[in-house]
């Protein structure tokens, strides 16, 4: 089991990321900004693979990016629960 300070931290990024997530403006930016680059990608010249291939890259990090703020965001649920054994005393058998 991790010690608590390190807990701590988990739950306080898991909180910042979750506000972050949580607003209206940031979900539409990330709706927003995925929809801009597949259309962009779809108005590429036939020939234009490069630039294609790079709006395909740009999207598969937002994906990511989107992704990690919510393992990030899982992370902290856990650590939360981690805590509370933690200070109870009490330890799972795994």
């Amino acid at each position: 089991m991790a010690d608590k300070q390190s807990i701590i931290r988990r739950i306080e990024i898991a909180d910042k990321f979750r506000g972050w997530m949580e607003s209206p403006e940031v979900t539409e930016y990330f709706d927003r900004a995925r929809e801009q680059l597949i259309e962009a990608m779809l108005q590429t010249k036939q020939a234009d693979d490069l630039g294609r291939f790079r709006l395909q890259v740009a999207v598969t990090t937002l994906d990511k990016f989107r992704i990690y703020l919510a393992s990030s965001i899982a992370d902290g649920k856990l650590a939360q629960r981690e805590l509370e054994e933690l200070r109870s005393g009490k330890r799972s058998f795994f």
